[in-house]
Protein backbone atom coordinates (compact mmCIF):
# COMPACT_ATOMS: atom_id res chain seq x y z
CA UNK A 1 0.00 0.00 0.00
CA UNK A 2 2.73 2.37 0.64
CA UNK A 3 4.03 2.44 -2.80
CA UNK A 4 0.71 3.13 -4.38
CA UNK A 5 1.46 6.60 -5.99
CA UNK A 6 -2.23 8.00 -4.61
CA UNK A 7 -1.29 7.02 -1.07
CA UNK A 8 2.25 8.62 -1.45
CA UNK A 9 0.49 12.21 -3.06
CA UNK A 10 -1.54 12.23 0.57
CA UNK A 11 1.32 11.08 2.76
CA UNK A 12 3.24 14.04 1.42
CA UNK A 13 0.48 16.31 1.52
CA UNK A 14 -0.37 15.76 5.24
CA UNK A 15 3.69 15.29 6.36
CA UNK A 16 5.31 18.60 7.95
CA UNK A 17 9.05 19.33 8.24
CA UNK A 18 9.47 17.11 10.80
CA UNK A 19 7.57 13.89 8.96
CA UNK A 20 4.90 13.69 11.29
CA UNK A 21 1.15 13.23 10.14
CA UNK A 22 -1.34 15.81 10.04
CA UNK A 23 -0.21 18.46 12.19
CA UNK A 24 -0.50 21.08 9.30
CA UNK A 25 -4.09 19.88 8.65
CA UNK A 26 -5.16 19.90 12.59
CA UNK A 27 -3.24 23.51 12.88
CA UNK A 28 -5.45 24.60 9.81
CA UNK A 29 -9.28 23.52 11.13
CA UNK A 30 -8.24 24.90 14.39
CA UNK A 31 -7.21 28.95 12.80
CA UNK A 32 -10.67 28.89 10.95
CA UNK A 33 -12.49 27.66 13.96
CA UNK A 34 -11.04 30.22 15.83
CA UNK A 35 -12.10 32.65 12.92
CA UNK A 36 -15.57 31.71 12.87
CA UNK A 37 -15.79 32.23 16.44
CA UNK A 38 -13.88 35.41 15.94
CA UNK A 39 -15.83 36.52 12.99
CA UNK A 40 -19.92 35.48 14.68
CA UNK A 41 -21.43 37.00 17.14
CA UNK A 42 -24.38 34.12 17.50
CA UNK A 43 -21.70 31.23 16.72
CA UNK A 44 -19.83 32.18 19.67
CA UNK A 45 -22.67 32.29 21.98
CA UNK A 46 -24.03 29.28 20.29
CA UNK A 47 -20.66 27.45 20.97
CA UNK A 48 -20.66 28.62 24.52
CA UNK A 49 -24.21 27.25 24.99
CA UNK A 50 -23.46 24.18 23.29
CA UNK A 51 -20.29 23.61 25.50
CA UNK A 52 -21.85 24.25 28.66
CA UNK A 53 -24.77 21.69 28.22
CA UNK A 54 -22.59 19.64 27.26
CA UNK A 55 -20.37 19.73 30.42
CA UNK A 56 -23.70 20.02 33.05
CA UNK A 57 -24.79 16.86 31.42
CA UNK A 58 -21.49 14.94 31.74
CA UNK A 59 -21.62 16.20 35.11
CA UNK A 60 -25.20 14.77 35.94
CA UNK A 61 -24.41 11.68 33.97
CA UNK A 62 -20.79 10.58 35.61
CA UNK A 63 -20.60 12.66 39.35
CA UNK A 64 -22.93 12.01 42.54
CA UNK A 65 -25.25 15.13 42.41
CA UNK A 66 -23.92 16.53 45.02
CA UNK A 67 -20.24 16.22 45.17
CA UNK A 68 -18.30 18.95 43.89
CA UNK A 69 -20.94 20.51 41.90
CA UNK A 70 -19.31 23.09 40.09
CA UNK A 71 -15.51 21.16 39.09
CA UNK A 72 -16.44 19.58 35.93
CA UNK A 73 -18.44 22.42 34.65
CA UNK A 74 -15.99 25.09 34.96
CA UNK A 75 -13.86 23.38 32.08
CA UNK A 76 -16.99 24.82 29.99
CA UNK A 77 -15.89 27.99 31.48
CA UNK A 78 -12.04 27.83 30.55
CA UNK A 79 -13.03 26.37 26.92
CA UNK A 80 -15.39 29.51 26.10
CA UNK A 81 -13.08 32.09 27.30
CA UNK A 82 -10.36 30.63 25.33
CA UNK A 83 -12.16 30.39 22.12
CA UNK A 84 -14.86 32.76 22.24
CA UNK A 85 -13.78 35.49 24.59
CA UNK A 86 -14.20 37.34 28.10
CA UNK A 87 -18.01 37.41 26.84
CA UNK A 88 -18.44 33.61 26.59
CA UNK A 89 -16.89 33.19 29.73
CA UNK A 90 -18.73 35.07 31.86
CA UNK A 91 -22.00 33.68 30.28
CA UNK A 92 -20.91 30.54 30.38
CA UNK A 93 -20.45 31.12 34.68
CA UNK A 94 -23.76 32.42 34.71
CA UNK A 95 -25.65 29.74 32.71
CA UNK A 96 -23.61 27.19 34.50
CA UNK A 97 -24.22 28.38 38.09
CA UNK A 98 -27.83 28.61 37.06
CA UNK A 99 -28.32 25.18 35.93
CA UNK A 100 -26.38 23.59 38.66
CA UNK A 101 -28.34 24.98 41.30
CA UNK A 102 -31.69 23.93 39.71
CA UNK A 103 -30.16 20.56 38.82
CA UNK A 104 -27.67 19.31 41.61
CA UNK A 105 -28.70 21.21 45.20
CA UNK A 106 -31.49 19.37 47.05
CA UNK A 107 -35.15 20.40 46.42
CA UNK A 108 -36.82 22.90 48.77
CA UNK A 109 -40.23 22.69 49.58
CA UNK A 110 -40.43 26.16 51.60
CA UNK A 111 -38.85 29.46 50.58
CA UNK A 112 -35.88 29.03 52.25
CA UNK A 113 -32.39 30.52 51.97
CA UNK A 114 -29.67 28.09 52.17
CA UNK A 115 -25.98 29.43 53.09
CA UNK A 116 -24.00 26.95 51.93
CA UNK A 117 -25.62 26.75 48.63
CA UNK A 118 -25.32 30.75 48.25
CA UNK A 119 -21.49 30.21 49.43
CA UNK A 120 -20.45 27.61 46.88
CA UNK A 121 -22.57 29.71 44.30
CA UNK A 122 -20.92 33.31 44.84
CA UNK A 123 -17.65 31.36 45.06
CA UNK A 124 -18.05 29.54 41.66
CA UNK A 125 -19.03 32.84 39.85
CA UNK A 126 -16.06 34.85 41.71
CA UNK A 127 -13.73 31.72 40.24
CA UNK A 128 -15.27 31.60 36.67
CA UNK A 129 -15.11 35.57 36.37
CA UNK A 130 -11.68 35.57 37.21
CA UNK A 131 -11.16 32.76 34.97
CA UNK A 132 -12.84 34.34 31.97
CA UNK A 133 -9.94 37.49 33.14
CA UNK A 134 -7.52 35.33 32.90
CA UNK A 135 -7.75 33.22 29.68
CA UNK A 136 -8.95 36.60 27.92
CA UNK A 137 -5.95 38.18 29.04
CA UNK A 138 -3.78 35.44 27.88
CA UNK A 139 -5.92 35.03 24.57
CA UNK A 140 -5.24 38.74 23.71
CA UNK A 141 -1.35 38.32 24.22
CA UNK A 142 -1.51 35.13 22.30
CA UNK A 143 -3.49 37.00 19.01
CA UNK A 144 -0.66 39.67 19.63
CA UNK A 145 2.38 37.51 19.70
CA UNK A 146 0.76 35.57 16.79
CA UNK A 147 0.32 39.18 14.90
CA UNK A 148 3.61 39.86 15.59
CA UNK A 149 5.49 36.50 14.05
CA UNK A 150 3.18 37.25 11.30
CA UNK A 151 4.71 40.33 10.88
CA UNK A 152 8.16 39.24 11.13
CA UNK A 153 7.71 36.37 8.87
CA UNK A 154 6.50 38.72 6.02
CA UNK A 155 9.09 40.97 6.97
CA UNK A 156 11.63 38.60 6.25
CA UNK A 157 10.25 37.16 3.19
CA UNK A 158 10.05 40.65 1.60
CA UNK A 159 13.75 41.49 2.27
CA UNK A 160 15.53 41.56 -0.91
CA UNK A 161 18.90 39.93 0.35
CA UNK A 162 18.75 36.52 1.92
CA UNK A 163 17.87 35.37 5.09
CA UNK A 164 18.56 32.78 7.25
CA UNK A 165 18.03 32.08 10.65
CA UNK A 166 19.47 29.13 12.89
CA UNK A 167 19.36 27.42 16.65
CA UNK A 168 22.30 27.70 18.93
CA UNK A 169 23.40 24.58 17.07
CA UNK A 170 23.78 25.61 13.67
CA UNK A 171 20.10 23.93 13.00
CA UNK A 172 18.01 25.91 10.02
CA UNK A 173 15.05 27.22 11.27
CA UNK A 174 14.11 29.43 9.03
CA UNK A 175 14.74 30.58 5.29
CA UNK A 176 13.13 33.25 3.10
CA UNK A 177 12.71 33.06 -0.76
CA UNK A 178 15.32 34.75 -1.71
CA UNK A 179 17.59 32.03 0.49
CA UNK A 180 15.48 29.24 -1.31
CA UNK A 181 16.57 31.14 -4.64
CA UNK A 182 20.23 31.40 -4.00
CA UNK A 183 20.96 28.05 -1.96
CA UNK A 184 18.65 26.25 -4.46
CA UNK A 185 17.13 24.35 -0.62
CA UNK A 186 13.54 24.72 0.40
CA UNK A 187 12.80 26.15 3.78
CA UNK A 188 11.02 23.11 4.66
CA UNK A 189 13.40 20.49 2.88
CA UNK A 190 16.72 22.63 5.22
CA UNK A 191 14.81 23.30 8.30
CA UNK A 192 16.39 21.24 11.40
CA UNK A 193 19.40 20.26 9.16
CA UNK A 194 23.08 21.91 9.98
CA UNK A 195 23.96 25.01 8.21
CA UNK A 196 27.33 24.18 6.54
CA UNK A 197 24.84 21.46 4.62
CA UNK A 198 22.26 24.25 3.25
CA UNK A 199 25.26 27.42 3.02
CA UNK A 200 28.11 25.41 1.45
CA UNK A 201 31.22 28.24 0.78
CA UNK A 202 34.32 28.02 -0.53
CA UNK A 203 37.18 30.71 -1.60
CA UNK A 204 36.97 32.08 -4.73
CA UNK A 205 40.69 31.90 -4.93
CA UNK A 206 41.76 28.24 -3.34
CA UNK A 207 39.07 26.14 -3.55
CA UNK A 208 39.23 25.12 -0.06
CA UNK A 209 36.28 25.57 1.96
CA UNK A 210 35.16 28.82 3.91
CA UNK A 211 34.72 29.07 7.69
CA UNK A 212 31.03 29.31 9.10
CA UNK A 213 30.05 32.95 9.49
CA UNK A 214 27.26 32.33 11.77
CA UNK A 215 29.99 29.45 14.22
CA UNK A 216 32.21 32.40 14.34
CA UNK A 217 29.18 35.08 15.15
CA UNK A 218 27.36 32.31 18.26
CA UNK A 219 30.97 31.65 19.06
CA UNK A 220 32.18 34.92 19.58
CA UNK A 221 28.45 36.42 20.13
CA UNK A 222 29.39 39.60 17.70
CA UNK A 223 28.42 40.48 14.31
CA UNK A 224 31.14 38.92 11.88
CA UNK A 225 31.25 39.83 8.15
CA UNK A 226 31.92 36.86 5.31
CA UNK A 227 35.57 36.53 3.91
CA UNK A 228 36.42 38.42 0.80
CA UNK A 229 36.37 35.96 -2.69
CA UNK A 230 33.47 34.03 -1.18
CA UNK A 231 31.45 31.63 -3.16
CA UNK A 232 28.47 29.74 -2.53
CA UNK A 233 28.11 26.30 -3.66
CA UNK A 234 24.00 25.89 -4.71
CA UNK A 235 22.37 22.33 -3.76
CA UNK A 236 22.64 21.97 -8.16
CA UNK A 237 26.44 22.97 -7.90
CA UNK A 238 26.14 25.79 -9.35
CA UNK A 239 28.44 28.40 -7.58
CA UNK A 240 28.00 32.16 -6.97
CA UNK A 241 29.96 35.25 -5.36
CA UNK A 242 28.22 36.25 -2.04
CA UNK A 243 28.86 38.61 0.78
CA UNK A 244 27.76 40.27 3.88
CA UNK A 245 27.39 39.25 7.96
CA UNK A 246 25.92 37.26 10.38
CA UNK A 247 24.96 37.84 13.59
CA UNK A 248 23.85 36.25 17.24
CA UNK A 249 20.43 36.77 18.27
CA UNK A 250 19.69 37.04 21.72
CA UNK A 251 16.48 36.89 24.27
CA UNK A 252 15.96 40.44 26.45
CA UNK A 253 17.59 38.78 28.96
CA UNK A 254 20.33 38.80 27.13
CA UNK A 255 20.92 34.92 26.32
CA UNK A 256 21.94 33.82 22.93
CA UNK A 257 19.13 31.90 21.01
CA UNK A 258 20.50 31.53 17.77
CA UNK A 259 21.76 33.44 14.65
CA UNK A 260 20.90 35.54 11.44
CA UNK A 261 22.77 34.71 8.73
CA UNK A 262 22.48 37.93 5.87
CA UNK A 263 23.88 37.17 2.18
CA UNK A 264 23.26 38.49 -1.13
CA UNK A 265 24.50 37.42 -4.98
CA UNK A 266 27.20 39.68 -6.00
CA UNK A 267 28.25 38.01 -9.36
CA UNK A 268 27.01 40.69 -11.45
CA UNK A 269 28.84 43.20 -9.47
CA UNK A 270 31.73 41.79 -9.46
CA UNK A 271 32.21 41.16 -13.57
CA UNK A 272 30.81 44.95 -13.55
CA UNK A 273 34.00 46.05 -11.64
CA UNK A 274 35.82 43.73 -13.55
CA UNK A 275 34.79 45.34 -16.65
CA UNK A 276 35.50 48.82 -14.87
CA UNK A 277 38.68 47.68 -13.88
CA UNK A 278 39.74 46.20 -17.12
CA UNK A 279 39.22 49.47 -19.31
CA UNK A 280 40.92 51.46 -16.40
CA UNK A 281 43.88 49.52 -16.77
CA UNK A 282 43.54 49.89 -20.91
CA UNK A 283 43.12 53.67 -20.74
CA UNK A 284 45.88 53.79 -18.17
CA UNK A 285 47.98 51.63 -20.85
CA UNK A 286 47.09 53.49 -23.82
CA UNK A 287 48.15 57.06 -21.90
CA UNK A 288 51.35 56.18 -20.17
CA UNK A 289 52.58 55.78 -23.92
CA UNK A 290 52.11 59.24 -25.49
CA UNK A 291 53.38 61.00 -22.11
CA UNK A 292 56.50 58.71 -22.67
CA UNK A 293 56.80 60.38 -25.42
CA UNK A 294 56.18 63.72 -25.10
CA UNK A 295 58.88 63.37 -22.25
CA UNK A 296 61.38 62.30 -24.51
CA UNK A 297 60.63 65.54 -27.14
CA UNK A 298 60.96 67.82 -24.14
CA UNK A 299 64.35 66.63 -23.07
CA UNK A 300 64.91 66.76 -26.97
CA UNK A 301 63.66 70.61 -26.32
CA UNK A 302 65.33 71.54 -23.25
CA UNK A 303 68.91 70.19 -25.29
CA UNK A 304 68.24 72.37 -27.96
CA UNK A 305 66.98 75.54 -25.90
CA UNK A 306 70.68 75.37 -23.83
CA UNK A 307 72.47 74.83 -27.21
CA UNK A 308 71.08 78.08 -28.79
CA UNK A 309 71.17 80.02 -25.41
CA UNK A 310 67.67 80.14 -24.76
CA UNK A 311 67.72 79.40 -20.81
CA UNK A 312 63.89 81.06 -20.65
CA UNK A 313 62.52 77.83 -22.55
CA UNK A 314 64.56 75.55 -20.81
CA UNK A 315 62.30 76.82 -17.15
CA UNK A 316 59.21 76.54 -18.72
CA UNK A 317 59.97 72.95 -20.35
CA UNK A 318 61.04 71.90 -16.39
CA UNK A 319 57.69 72.90 -15.34
CA UNK A 320 56.12 71.02 -18.24
CA UNK A 321 58.30 67.84 -17.32
CA UNK A 322 56.84 68.45 -13.63
CA UNK A 323 53.35 68.19 -14.53
CA UNK A 324 53.85 65.47 -16.66
CA UNK A 325 55.52 63.36 -14.22
CA UNK A 326 52.16 64.10 -12.03
CA UNK A 327 50.14 62.63 -14.91
CA UNK A 328 52.45 59.90 -14.97
CA UNK A 329 52.45 59.32 -11.17
CA UNK A 330 48.36 59.43 -10.70
CA UNK A 331 48.25 57.22 -14.14
CA UNK A 332 50.68 54.65 -12.37
CA UNK A 333 48.52 55.06 -9.60
CA UNK A 334 45.45 54.13 -11.51
CA UNK A 335 46.61 51.27 -12.69
CA UNK A 336 47.88 49.82 -9.33
CA UNK A 337 44.40 50.19 -7.98
CA UNK A 338 43.53 48.28 -10.67
CA UNK A 339 45.39 45.45 -10.04
CA UNK A 340 44.75 45.85 -6.59
CA UNK A 341 40.90 45.26 -7.03
CA UNK A 342 41.87 41.99 -9.27
CA UNK A 343 44.45 40.93 -6.89
CA UNK A 344 47.31 41.34 -9.33
CA UNK A 345 49.82 43.27 -7.60
CA UNK A 346 52.62 41.73 -7.92
CA UNK A 347 56.00 42.37 -5.82
CA UNK A 348 59.17 41.12 -6.99
CA UNK A 349 61.07 40.38 -3.61
CA UNK A 350 65.11 40.38 -2.92
CA UNK A 351 67.55 41.33 -0.05
CA UNK A 352 66.98 44.83 0.41
CA UNK A 353 69.03 47.22 2.94
CA UNK A 354 66.28 49.69 4.07
CA UNK A 355 69.20 51.75 5.33
CA UNK A 356 69.83 52.58 1.69
CA UNK A 357 66.33 52.53 0.21
CA UNK A 358 65.55 55.51 2.42
CA UNK A 359 68.69 57.67 2.02
CA UNK A 360 67.99 57.23 -1.83
CA UNK A 361 64.13 58.00 -1.29
CA UNK A 362 65.35 61.25 0.34
CA UNK A 363 68.25 62.07 -1.79
CA UNK A 364 66.00 62.19 -4.60
CA UNK A 365 62.99 64.28 -2.55
CA UNK A 366 64.90 66.84 -1.38
CA UNK A 367 66.12 67.99 -4.77
CA UNK A 368 62.29 68.31 -5.41
CA UNK A 369 61.04 69.59 -2.20
CA UNK A 370 63.83 72.14 -1.56
CA UNK A 371 61.79 74.59 0.75
CA UNK A 372 62.01 71.52 3.47
CA UNK A 373 64.61 69.46 5.05
CA UNK A 374 64.25 66.12 5.09
CA UNK A 375 66.19 64.16 7.76
CA UNK A 376 67.06 60.49 8.73
CA UNK A 377 66.87 59.58 12.07
CA UNK A 378 68.61 56.25 13.15
CA UNK A 379 69.43 53.04 11.27
CA UNK A 380 69.00 49.17 11.54
CA UNK A 381 72.02 48.34 9.73
CA UNK A 382 70.06 44.55 9.01
CA UNK A 383 68.16 43.78 5.26
CA UNK A 384 65.07 42.59 4.83
CA UNK A 385 62.93 40.68 1.93
CA UNK A 386 60.88 42.82 0.07
CA UNK A 387 59.85 44.40 -2.83
CA UNK A 388 62.05 47.61 -3.34
CA UNK A 389 60.60 49.42 -5.70
CA UNK A 390 56.91 49.24 -3.82
CA UNK A 391 58.61 50.11 -0.20
CA UNK A 392 60.19 52.65 -2.22
CA UNK A 393 56.74 54.08 -3.38
CA UNK A 394 55.74 53.58 0.38
CA UNK A 395 58.15 56.18 1.14
CA UNK A 396 57.78 58.46 -1.02
CA UNK A 397 53.84 58.85 -0.96
CA UNK A 398 54.56 59.35 2.82
CA UNK A 399 57.37 62.06 2.42
CA UNK A 400 55.47 63.65 -0.35
CA UNK A 401 52.36 63.55 1.93
CA UNK A 402 54.04 65.23 4.82
CA UNK A 403 55.54 68.16 2.37
CA UNK A 404 52.28 68.98 0.90
CA UNK A 405 49.81 69.15 4.05
CA UNK A 406 53.36 70.79 6.41
CA UNK A 407 53.33 74.38 7.21
CA UNK A 408 55.60 77.16 5.20
CA UNK A 409 57.44 78.19 8.57
CA UNK A 410 59.97 77.61 11.27
CA UNK A 411 59.54 73.76 11.78
CA UNK A 412 59.57 72.78 7.88
CA UNK A 413 61.28 69.44 8.25
CA UNK A 414 60.37 66.37 8.06
CA UNK A 415 61.45 63.53 9.89
CA UNK A 416 61.79 59.68 8.78
CA UNK A 417 62.52 57.40 11.66
CA UNK A 418 63.98 53.64 11.09
CA UNK A 419 63.93 51.75 14.11
CA UNK A 420 63.78 47.82 14.60
CA UNK A 421 63.13 45.40 17.18
CA UNK A 422 63.37 41.77 17.43
CA UNK A 423 61.32 40.85 13.76
CA UNK A 424 60.34 43.74 12.31
CA UNK A 425 61.54 47.53 11.26
CA UNK A 426 59.77 50.21 11.93
CA UNK A 427 59.35 53.24 9.31
CA UNK A 428 57.89 56.48 10.81
CA UNK A 429 57.78 59.98 8.53
CA UNK A 430 57.23 62.84 10.99
CA UNK A 431 55.83 66.20 9.95
CA UNK A 432 54.46 69.40 11.47
CA UNK A 433 51.68 70.43 9.70
CA UNK A 434 48.07 70.87 9.97
CA UNK A 435 47.48 67.24 11.05
CA UNK A 436 43.93 64.89 11.41
CA UNK A 437 40.97 64.69 13.02
CA UNK A 438 40.48 62.12 15.33
CA UNK A 439 37.39 60.65 13.87
CA UNK A 440 38.94 60.80 10.41
CA UNK A 441 42.12 58.78 11.55
CA UNK A 442 41.06 55.21 10.86
CA UNK A 443 39.42 56.16 7.49
CA UNK A 444 42.82 57.70 5.91
CA UNK A 445 43.88 54.37 4.55
CA UNK A 446 40.60 54.04 2.08
CA UNK A 447 40.15 54.30 -1.47
CA UNK A 448 39.67 57.52 -2.49
CA UNK A 449 39.55 59.13 1.03
CA UNK A 450 40.46 62.37 1.64
CA UNK A 451 40.38 64.36 4.87
CA UNK A 452 37.19 66.41 4.99
CA UNK A 453 38.60 70.18 6.20
CA UNK A 454 39.21 73.48 4.87
CA UNK A 455 42.32 73.56 4.84
CA UNK A 456 42.85 70.30 3.02
CA UNK A 457 39.93 71.02 0.43
CA UNK A 458 43.26 73.48 -1.00
CA UNK A 459 45.15 70.60 -1.53
CA UNK A 460 44.63 68.56 -5.25
CA UNK A 461 44.89 65.03 -4.84
CA UNK A 462 42.26 62.09 -5.47
CA UNK A 463 43.29 59.85 -2.04
CA UNK A 464 44.54 57.36 -3.84
CA UNK A 465 48.44 57.54 -1.99
CA UNK A 466 47.95 56.41 1.10
CA UNK A 467 45.36 52.96 0.37
CA UNK A 468 47.80 52.08 -2.46
CA UNK A 469 50.63 52.28 0.53
CA UNK A 470 48.78 50.17 2.89
CA UNK A 471 47.87 47.84 0.50
CA UNK A 472 51.86 46.99 -0.40
CA UNK A 473 52.74 47.01 3.27
CA UNK A 474 49.46 44.58 3.89
CA UNK A 475 51.31 42.63 0.72
CA UNK A 476 54.37 42.52 2.62
CA UNK A 477 52.59 40.89 5.84
CA UNK A 478 53.22 44.33 7.40
CA UNK A 479 50.85 47.21 9.30
CA UNK A 480 50.92 51.00 8.53
CA UNK A 481 49.05 53.49 10.77
CA UNK A 482 49.16 57.31 11.63
CA UNK A 483 48.63 59.40 14.93
CA UNK A 484 48.02 63.00 14.88
CA UNK A 485 46.62 66.12 16.40
CA UNK A 486 45.23 68.50 14.90
CA UNK A 487 47.21 72.08 13.96
CA UNK A 488 50.71 69.58 15.55
CA UNK A 489 51.41 67.62 12.92
CA UNK A 490 51.21 63.85 12.10
CA UNK A 491 52.86 60.69 12.31
CA UNK A 492 52.47 57.95 9.60
CA UNK A 493 54.80 54.91 10.59
CA UNK A 494 54.43 51.17 8.67
CA UNK A 495 56.32 47.87 10.08
CA UNK A 496 57.46 45.02 7.84
CA UNK A 497 59.02 41.61 9.18
CA UNK A 498 61.88 40.96 8.50
CA UNK A 499 63.43 38.46 6.36
CA UNK A 500 63.16 35.20 8.60
CA UNK A 501 59.52 35.45 8.29
CA UNK A 502 59.36 37.67 5.70
CA UNK A 503 61.01 35.13 3.60
CA UNK A 504 58.05 32.69 4.04
CA UNK A 505 55.60 35.36 1.91
CA UNK A 506 53.85 33.72 -0.91
CA UNK A 507 54.27 37.17 -3.39
CA UNK A 508 52.10 37.21 -6.45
Amino acid sequence: MKNNPIYKSILDKYKNHSGSLFPQTITLYHNKFSQLLESSFLFRYIFTFVITVIMVLLKYLFLPPFETPYLLVLSAVIVSSLYAGLAAGLFSTLLTAILVNYLFFPPQYEIKINNWTILHTVLYVSEGVIISFLVETERTLRKKIYAQAQHFQVTLASIGDAVVLTDVKGNVTFMNKVAEYLTGWANNDAIGIKLESVFNIINEKTGKKAQNPVKKAILKNKIVGLENHTVLVKKNGNQITIDDSAAPICDPGGHLIGAVLIFRDITQRRQLEQRKDDFVSIVSHELKTPITSVKLFIQLLKRKSVKKGEGEYSAILDKVDHELNKLAKLISDFLDLSRLQVGKLSYKRESVSLDGLIKDTIADLQQIYNTHDIVLDGSINKKLYADRDRIKQVLINLISNAVKYSKNGHKNKIIVELTKDKDWATVKVKDFGMGIPKDEQNKIFDRFYQVNTKKSKTYPGLGLGLYISSQIIKGHQGKIWVKSEVNKGSVFQFSIPFDKNNRRLNFD
